[in-house]
């Protein structure tokens, strides 16, 4: 009886939470016209692909070129453009956003605080790092796989004093081999007839 006490609460706790933070415009996630539609229209340094994962529209632009390029082979999951299970990531990113989530907690900075950078994720945020993950990597598997393009090269960019966080294909692979051998499976399995 208390598992589904806690279960209750927690349900109610979530409602809550997610109602507060603004989400969707016009059927879309957040900013989501703001976002590159196109890889090219991503900063490029020398040849390379250089966008900035600690920016939440360069951040929030890898799911929606994600999305765009994991589509055509995604009809099985439904009939509508927003089937694609890397919108639930994507709406996610955008909820944390509006909520504060993204911001520095521990005031030492003003990135993403209403205060200063409100497109800045700070390092210092447990869900911007967490989320990190679940869009740098298979960013990266992308562009390593052909999804955006031939050839193309990416280095992400980090923040001055950050480390821990990978910031190419090779150096992911690396240092996170089995999740990055998990994305390239599940690009390679979507080309296949």
């Amino acid at each position: 009886m208390l598992h589904l006490a806690a279960l209750g609460l927690l349900l109610t706790s979530t409602v809550t939470l997610s109602s507060s933070a603004v989400v969707l415009e016009n059927g879309m996630p957040i900013l989501w016209a703001q976002t590159a539609s196109q890889v090219t229209e991503l900063p490029v340094q020398n040849g390379i692909l250089t966008p900035n994962p600690w920016h939440f529209l360069n951040r929030q632009s890898f799911y929606r070129l994600m999305i765009g390029a994991t589509d055509p082979y995604m009809s099985y999951m439904g009939k509508n453009s927003t089937d694609n299970p890397m919108w639930g990531v994507s709406m996610e990113l955008g909820w944390m956003l509006t909520s504060g989530r993204l911001g520095d907690p521990t005031g030492s900075t003003t990135c993403g605080l209403q205060t200063g950078d409100t497109m800045c994720i700070s390092p210092e945020s447990f869900g911007g790092c967490m989320n990190y993950f679940t869009s740098a990597l298979p960013f990266l598997s992308a562009a390593q796989q052909g999804f955006l393009g031939e050839n193309i090269q990416v280095q992400l960019q980090v923040p001055v004093g950050v480390e821990g966080f990978c910031t190419t294909f090779a150096e992911c692979s690396t240092s996170h081999p089995d999740a990055m051998s998990k994305w390239d499976a599940f690009y390679q399995v979507l080309q296949q007839p």
